[in-house]
């Protein structure tokens, strides 16, 4: 099985699962607090499906929730929220907002009401424009099967795969040149840069996410 079959695959059955949105109320519903999370985006597909943006998982014991709400609220732990609104500012007003401040945190440096838009600007296209499905991993350590195990899996698998890519009118396509990884981001159509050079998922791995899945009471 090629890495395309694999990206497919894995897109397959993750769109075949039940979407959420980014409110209070779907984050909280979920009935466990350790998992991985997918993230879809309004216009974006790979071969007929919701193309997967972004993969995430969180580092501390139980904080699923906690995670996902800080990617919905104003907080400045969540790094793919900087991402979006570097994105955003480069695409509308370059030289309204310093890019640099935005992405570095520096709020005070900021005028108050042009912080206080662009993080609208930036919560309006998460909770418009976003979906996400979401699966419990019951160990969140980095010991092997662990969500970060995972997670590094799938954004490998999908980030290496060349079928899988952004469209023109990605939003993540106005990620500015000079900060981080974001040309990589913005080559494999992913809001994230990390484990993008991890180990792919092998034949085996992926049949037993699939099964994991399948059996799991706890994945949405």
């Amino acid at each position: 099985m090629n890495i395309n079959e694999k990206c497919q695959r894995l897109h397959v059955l993750f769109n075949n699962m039940k979407q959420l949105n980014f409110t209070t109320e779907d984050i909280n519903n979920l009935n466990y607090n350790n998992g991985i999370y997918i993230v879809f985006e309004k216009g974006e597909e790979m071969h007929g499906l919701n193309r997967i943006v972004r993969i995430g998982t969180h580092r501390e014991i139980n904080n699923l929730k906690t995670r996902l709400n800080q990617h919905r609220q104003n907080s400045g732990a969540s790094v793919f929220r900087r991402k979006i609104g570097c994105a955003i500012i480069n695409k509308n007003n370059p030289n309204d907002i310093d890019l640099e401040h935005w992405y570095n945190k520096d709020y005070q440096l900021i005028d108050k009401e042009k912080l206080q838009s662009i993080r609208t600007f930036v919560t309006q296209h998460i909770t418009q424009n976003m979906s996400f499905v979401s699966f419990e991993v019951n160990r969140t350590s980095k010991e092997e099967r662990g969500t970060l195990f995972w997670e590094a899996k799938i954004i490998s698998t999908i980030a290496n795969c060349p079928f899988c890519l952004p469209s023109n009118n990605w939003l993540g396509c106005y990620l500015p040149e000079q900060y981080g990884n974001f040309p990589l981001a913005k080559k494999i159509g992913l809001w994230l840069t990390k484990e993008t050079d991890s180990p792919i998922l092998t034949e085996t791995e992926l049949f037993e996410l699939e099964k994991m899945l399948e059996q799991s009471d706890k994945c949405i």
